[in-house]
């Protein structure tokens, strides 16, 4: 016994613990028991640690803190002198504190002799006590024992050492070979478990072995059967040749090569043996387990070989690496072994995910990207992948095709979003700058963070001037009265009337030429691509469309009756439906004005939906009251009863006179009147105008212009998009005369005209035409011609609609439910925008963990070279000021500019709000309205649009400094396999490198590398055919972009689930069956190509805030765990949990030091991102479980009180159903609920918006921990 122990007397005073007599007592004599072993083994593992510190601390909270202990002193830290620098970091609160931490190191020493007295056996059974010790099992697979406890030996290995900190903070006893102990015995001991009992794959060998007894028979039992059950996807080709044992046959280099294979058990080497009567034997099931563990990758006579889908693939690139040697036998190894991969997988097409296999499942469970690129179609998986990549691929994980050399393609929304920033930004400075000149004469520019400082100033100055002329005082001298939108206004107008361009100010005049030119030259790209309605743009696609008619006839000849025939004859109904609409429109082409955007006057339309919703009521009634005298009996005679709208209006009078001419509806009627020359009659003409108006108020709402939605109506009478290729202008009413229902605001109409025509050219410059049309066909056909079985029908229907359904995505358009209606879209808009307004003022605090993401994806070494040689983010550092200046170029991060960018980080934007008719809509309508314009400026007043711009542009320099630096090593010969993948998987290849490291590029004395903008846009590159400096700027903005999206976790559409857009898709053909019906409908229920869809805006409303956590599952996850992408993974790791115990502190700072430990801990975990997804549903199901008085949950799991007390029902449901509905029913709980007064009206402030801004925060300080709902305090 430690004298340490025997003369203690500071136990003696623990309560409710085990007392100096009773340790004693078990403790003095020498012959212990194993019982006695084995608990003292545990109690000195991080877990009894942990739970002996929890014990402690319900004690010592028990009583007040006393700020007077002198825990220091003498007397109190006599025998324990040695852990003075142990105590000093557990923040003492009181003299119990300290005596409890004093008795645990006793304890520590007497379990310690426990434990060294006892056996080894005792170690590990204590080991079973531990949860990681099974932890990695259901993740563990493998073929044979060994391979089993090796990965399970390295996994739990990994996370003891993970534990390891945790306990050596909580026993100060502990020594470093204590640690080393530890991890290599639960190593041992978790290798041994998982050998034992982790999962064999299905079908194994030795399963077989049991039901035949054979080996040769059983493995090819194995094999006959498709033991590959992961990937699913055994080449049948091989597996019966070799079970007919007939010759297998391939061609290569235009010659047919054959060989017989055969199975060799006794075969020691995994690669196959190939002899001279071409006979090929392999030992299939040592290939099947060097496939499985991994090791072909890393190991094939010293050379590193891709990652194969299946043990198939590389059990025939064995046989065809063996028979390309014989048949060159001169040929270089490296050049035989390229060969058979390429021969065998077509690489460049495979654009599955790589890594891990469960972070790949992982996230596949909430992405359609993800679905697409893993999908498992033999033939054509590959195409839909790529299909998937060029649309929507964001470069946020890796492909096989990276890893086998190929680079990732430049996706439409990266090109377009790209373009669109530096066009946006552009016109707004130009509108900026003529506002000024306008205004003040000046035309000088100053930028500080991407703000015009002399806008601001004018733009401020001139809200002073309309506040002080109400109290006849101006406080700036201007030249004009006229606010920022007024001149956006004037300048949108000329650009429409040559009359009013011609009698405006010469400053207007200049701005309308510049914003003149960006019209035409992204109006010049869409003509050349055919974007516009024109009679030979249709006749265009009507031969494309006869041409695929053609093929599904012809491979109709050669399939016999049966489902597949089936399934093709049903394809070719659809595209002869399409076929026949597209001819109708070029028989009748009347119906289309042909736009050309070069015409001098064009300016995109949108109209002033709030504006027609508040003059159609008054002039509606002037109309009723011109038809009270009508005879309708006599007017009904006269009307075209045959007509489908005849029922609908023919019994409202109105519809038989002409409206008021000055209203919208009159204006209408002349156009279509001037349109028709009279052919129709005034009842007829009324209905298409009432048509007109409809699709007005409904279309704008989706930010259609000018047809480019190609928005029409099903049979059925849904809203459709998508119907036409081509932009048109079905009204034919002019600008001028429709003067006063246009927005001419030329900021908004530029910003809007850009994105939209932007996402339409780049979707064109990829597969020929705006939506895709023929592209999908041929890829349907495609499908089924090589893939289509009965096991794969639904495979290709749900990977088809997947396709469809992102490009509606692209386009904003997936929730097809009226936009209109109040239960499917305006009333969940407003609860989502007053949420968003309400909640998020500390959003920004969240984002402190980018921080870490910087370092963690960059490295250290990287991540310290941006900073200057001198210091920490030296900013009088001449190479930093220099190069941090010449590089914005190359990214020129647009943050403040496209605010949405930030907000959309944390939260998911709304579409815009809809207006309705009616007094009571139109009063809702306008409150919405003012929610949704409260979002801009909540994420700048909150900090998080600077936030997000400041860590983006931190971010964004060293990524180009590190796309650089990669670059000159691939021409040097000295890049790592590492950085050659991080360069394709951006979309840069070798060659690109090459070139790129011809181009100008500056280091820093510190090793930092930038560009300078003047020496590489029209520089030209010798040897490098039709490519120049502006070409690979492009390809390398386009690279840190998408690095930044990933580092500064961004989502985007490949990383959302359907339900964040309002949609839940039903792929069952029975739950469609039940839903296709009026109530169904009612619901949001729709019919697709393949199966249907719900449309609802309340489904978006549980996952409103998931933004991040979504994006992080696939950018973090998926990347980061499971494919390796980031630089430093493990300090990125601890960096994050450090940012996020700040976060934690910066939320609740007065409150933080006196919730538990445990607490403290897990909320670091939460807020760190580490497992975001993960603690997002945690989170959902503790607080509904909690609420009904059931805990469940890690928390719960671990030990720990609920994060929230007193909860209930109702924050049950809003945990649940979303932030959306839970201050919704707050709401009515404030106002009729039965709580106490002061609690009902701290809920009514929580729910103003911007109550709660960081800084707006701090004057309700006193009451902010009962206001929130204060995490948990232990009494």
């Amino acid at each position: 016994m430690s004298e340490t122990f025997t003369n203690n007397v500071i136990l003696d005073k623990v309560e409710k613990g085990v007392s100096t007599e009773d340790l004693q007592n078990t403790y003095q004599k020498k012959d212990y028991t194993f019982a006695e072993e084995v608990n003292a083994s545990w109690q000195l593992q991080w877990i009894g640690q942990a739970v002996q510190n929890e014990i402690d601390f319900q004690k010592y909270t028990d009583e007040p803190d006393d700020p007077n202990y002198a825990w220091m002193s003498d007397q109190n830290m006599d025998g324990y002198e040695e852990h003075t620098d142990w105590f000093a970091t557990q923040d003492i609160r009181n003299k119990t504190h300290h005596d409890l931490l004093k008795a645990r190191i006793d304890r520590n020493n007497i379990y310690r002799e426990v434990r060294d007295q006892g056996s080894l056996l005792a170690e590990f059974v204590s080991a079973l006590g531990d949860p990681i010790t099974y932890t990695p099992l259901p993740f563990i697979k493998g073929v044979t024992f060994a391979n089993r406890a090796f990965k399970g030996a390295a996994g739990v290995g990994t996370l003891v050492a993970s534990t390891e900190p945790v306990r050596r903070n909580l026993d100060p006893t502990s020594t470093n070979l204590e640690t080393y102990a530890y991890i290599g015995g639960a190593s041992i001991f978790g290798g041994i478990l998982s050998g034992i009992f982790a999962r064999r794959l299905s079908a194994s060998v030795e399963d077989a072995l049991k039901k035949t007894g054979d080996p040769e028979e059983a493995i090819e039992k194995v094999f006959k059967e498709g033991w590959d059950a992961e990937h699913v996807r055994l080449k049948a080709n091989i597996l019966d040749e070799t079970v007919k044992n007939e010759p297998y046959k391939f061609n290569y280099e235009g010659k047919e090569l054959s060989f017989n294979i055969k199975n060799d058990s006794k075969l020691d080497s995994p690669f196959g043996e190939l002899d001279d009567n071409n006979l090929f034997r392999i030992n299939f099931h040592r290939a099947v387990d060097f496939f499985e563990s991994d090791e072909y990758m890393r190991m094939e006579f010293g050379q590193n070989i891709p990652q194969f889908r299946t043990a198939s693939d590389y059990i025939e690139y064995q046989f065809r690496k063996a028979l390309i040697k014989k048949d060159q036998p001169n040929m270089p190894f490296e050049t035989v072994r390229e060969q058979a991969i390429k021969s065998v997988l077509k690489l460049q097409e495979d654009r599955s995910t790589a890594g891990n296999k469960i972070f790949r499942k992982i996230g596949a469970l909430f992405s359609d990207f993800e679905e697409v690129a893993q999908n498992k179609l033999p033939v054509t998986g590959g195409d839909a992948a790529k299909t998937a990549e060029q649309m929507i691929g964001d470069a946020s994980t890796k492909t096989r095709a990276n890893e086998n050399g190929f680079a990732t393609e430049s996706s439409a929304i990266v090109e377009s979003t790209m373009q669109n920033v530096f066009r946006v930004k552009k016109a707004n400075k130009i509108i900026a700058q003529g506002f000024v000149k306008y205004k003040t004469g000046r035309t000088d520019a100053r930028q500080i963070a991407d703000y015009n400082v002399n806008t601001l100033f004018t733009r401020a100055g001139t809200t002073l001037n309309k506040v002080g002329k109400k109290f006849g005082k101006e406080f700036v001298d201007f030249r004009r009265d006229d606010t920022f939108p007024e001149f956006n206004e004037k300048v949108g107008k000329a650009m429409r009337s040559k009359n009013v361009y011609a009698k405006s100010d010469p400053v207007v005049k200049e701005t309308a030429d510049i914003m003149r030119e960006l019209y035409d030259e992204i109006g010049e790209k869409a003509k050349n691509l055919g974007l516009f309605a024109s009679q030979s743009n249709f006749t265009r696609l009507n031969a494309q469309l006869d041409g695929i008619l053609k093929e599904i006839d012809d491979l109709a000849k050669t399939i016999p009756a049966g489902e597949k025939r089936t399934r093709l004859l049903k394809f070719r109904e659809r595209v002869n439906k399409k076929t026949n609409q597209s001819k109708a429109i070029v028989n009748d082409f009347k119906d289309f004005e042909e736009l050309d955007p070069l015409l001098k006057d064009y300016v995109n339309r949108v109209y002033n939906v709030e504006f027609i919703i508040n003059e159609l009521p008054e002039a509606n009634k002037i109309w009723q009251t011109t038809a009270k005298n009508v005879d309708l009996k006599k007017a009904r005679t006269s009307m075209d009863k045959k007509s489908k709208d005849y029922s609908n209006y023919a019994k409202q009078k109105e519809y038989y006179v002409k409206p008021p001419s000055d209203s919208l509806r009159g204006i209408l009627y002349k156009a279509v009147a001037r349109q028709t020359e009279g052919r129709e009659d005034i009842f007829t003409t009324n209905v298409t105008v009432e048509k007109q108006i409809n699709n007005i108020l409904r279309n704008a709402t989706r930010g259609d212009m000018d047809g480019d939605l190609g928005i029409g109506l099903s049979t059925e009478g849904n809203i459709k998009f998508g119907q036409s290729n081509f932009m048109s202008r079905n009204i034919s009413a002019t600008d001028e005369e429709l003067d006063k229902y246009l927005v001419h605001d030329i900021e908004y109409l530029f910003n809007t005209y850009s994105d939209r025509i932007g996402k339409k050219i780049a979707m064109a410059e990829r597969f020929g035409d705006s939506n895709a049309t023929i592209h999908m066909l041929d890829l349907e056909l495609k499908m089924i011609r090589d893939d289509w079985t009965p096991k794969t029908a639904k495979e290709i229907d749900d990977t088809l609609q997947r396709l469809y359904d992102m490009k509606d995505k692209y386009y904003g358009v997936f929730n097809n439910s009226d936009p209109l209606s109040f239960w499917k879209n305006r009333l969940p808009i407003a609860l989502r925008n007053w949420a968003s307004s309400a909640y998020m003022g500390e959003a920004s605090f969240a984002a402190v963990v980018d921080t870490a993401r910087v370092p963690m994806v960059h490295g250290l070494d990287n991540t310290w070279k941006y900073f200057g040689g001198d210091g920490f983010m030296n900013l009088r550092d001449p190479d930093f000021v220099a190069g941090v200046k010449a590089n914005k170029w190359m990214f020129d991060a647009a943050e403040v500019v496209m605010n949405n960018t930030a907000a959309s980080r944390f939260y998911e934007i709304t579409n815009p709000v809809a207006f309705k008719a009616g007094v009571h809509n139109r009063f809702f309508d306008k409150l919405s309205l003012g929610l949704q314009k409260l979002q801009s400026p909540l994420y700048h007043l909150n900090g998080l649009s600077v936030w997000t711009k400041t860590m983006k542009d931190w971010a964004a320099n060293i990524s180009s400094h590190r796309f650089l630096e990669d670059s000159i090593k691939v021409s040097k010969g000295t890049a790592t396999k590492f950085e050659k993948e991080r360069l394709l998987s951006y979309g840069i290849t070798i060659r690109d490198a090459k070139q790129i490291a011809k181009l100008p590029i500056q280091i820093t004395k510190n090793g930092y590398h930038y560009t300078n903008a003047d020496d590489w846009v029209g520089s030209k590159i010798v040897n490098f055919k039709g490519f120049d400096g502006e070409y690979l700027a492009g390809k390398l903005r386009q690279a840190v972009f998408q690095d930044v999206n990933r580092t500064i976790v961004t989502a985007n559409i490949a990383d959302k689930p359907n339900m964040m857009y309002g949609v839940i898709k039903i792929r069952s053909e029975t739950f469609n069956k039940i839903l296709n019906n009026g109530f169904g409908k009612w619901l949001g229920y729709e019919e697709k190509i393949f199966g249907g869809q719900i449309n609802n805006g309340f489904l978006a409303i549980p996952l409103q805030f998931w933004s991040w956590s979504m994006a992080a599952n696939r950018k973090l996850a998926v990347s980061g765990y499971g494919q390796g992408r980031d630089a430093n993974l493990i300090a990125g790791v601890m960096g994050l949990l450090a940012m996020g115990t700040l976060a934690d502190f910066l939320k609740n700072p007065g409150y933080y030091d006196r919730k538990p430990l445990g607490e403290n801990i897990f909320r670091a975990v939460e807020l760190s991102g580490t497992v975001d997804l993960l603690s997002q549903v945690n989170t959902m199901f503790e607080t509904l479980s909690y609420s009904f008085d059931d805990p469940m949950g890690l928390r719960t799991t671990f030990g720990l009180e609920p994060r929230f007390r007193d909860q209930d029902t109702l924050d049950a449901i809003g945990g649940v159903a979303g932030a959306g509905a839970s201050i919704f029913l707050d709401t009515m709980n404030a106002f009729l609920g039965d709580d106490a007064f002061e609690q009902r009206a701290s809920a009514v402030r929580r729910m103003l918006p911007f109550n709660n801004l960081f800084w707006w925060d701090l004057l309700f300080h006193p009451y902010k921990a009962v206001e929130k709902g204060i995490v948990n305090i232990v009494d």
